[in-house]
């Protein structure tokens, strides 16, 4: 199997391509921190990857995006799976973070310009992924895209509306394209974890994270849903439950909760 994974060097992305180095496929990882992909493949060949390809570069560079994907396909001849995973807050530290979810995206000083970091690397880095892998597999007829979204998109949070806007394009994107994708042979997974251990958490993304989940238990789930077809895969169920009724709370009511949430003016 060829395996394709953006955002391989931490987290998520780096469990989902140790366990499918762990069946003998084959591994791309793709990332923009060369020597954490680098330490990340040496483990793949360890646990026994038929082989991996180190690709450096940024999931919002089309360019490079575009590079990647033909040396995987001039190497390989196709892509089997491919996890869209590279994603974040547009954020480099616990700082930024705090200064987005207090200031960049509320109304106290709300900025474009973080909204659309913010978008850049969830939502457009996706859409130039799907633009150089999608010909791919309707040419062979086969093959699987799994996206990472969040279940954030279940609604948009206090202090998380950039971000929250983000997965929900996502979703809709997802949705909008699963039955057309069908029809080449193609299927398209949506991916959306609650709170799972990564370094996005260690920057505070949340006040609490009180259904923090293990790496490799959440990538264990959603590569045997990814397996399984499954056109959505939500895991932690609890979590999951927890912010679907979240979503179905009213309107006057959920604004009541969340203004006592956000800091004081």
């Amino acid at each position: 199997m060829r395996v394709v994974v953006t955002g391989a060097s931490s987290g998520i992305g780096a469990e989902i391509a140790r366990q499918y180095a762990a069946t003998g496929a084959r591994v791309a990882l793709f990332a923009r921190r060369r020597q954490k992909l680098e330490d990340i493949a040496a483990e793949c060949l360890a646990l026994g990857a038929a082989e991996t390809s180190v690709l450096e570069g940024d999931t919002t560079d089309f360019d490079r995006v575009r590079s990647a994907t033909a040396t995987i396909v001039d190497t390989w001849g196709g892509v089997d799976r491919a996890f869209l995973n590279a994603g974040g807050y547009g954020v480099s530290d616990s700082a930024e973070m705090q200064r987005a979810r207090e200031l960049e995206w509320t109304t106290t000083g709300f900025s474009a310009a973080a909204a659309e970091a913010v978008m850049r690397v969830n939502y457009i880095g996706v859409t130039y992924w799907l633009e150089t892998l999608l010909p791919i597999m309707r040419e062979q007829r086969a093959g699987t895209i799994a996206v990472t979204g969040a279940q954030t998109a279940d609604r948009g949070f206090p202090a998380h509306g950039p971000y929250a806007a983000t997965k929900a394009a996502l979703r809709a994107l997802c949705d909008s394209l699963r039955p057309d994708a069908l029809r080449y042979g193609i299927t398209l997974a949506l991916l959306e974890p609650g709170c799972v251990e990564s370094e996005l958490t260690e920057k505070n993304c949340c006040d609490s994270m009180p259904f923090l989940q293990p790496t490799a238990k959440a990538v264990t789930q959603f590569i045997a849903g990814v397996e399984h077809k499954r056109a959505v895969v939500r895991w932690p169920a609890h979590a999951s439950l927890s912010s679907k009724l979240a979503a179905s709370i009213p309107r006057a009511i959920f604004d009541r909760w969340a203004m006592r949430k956000l800091p004081r003016v």
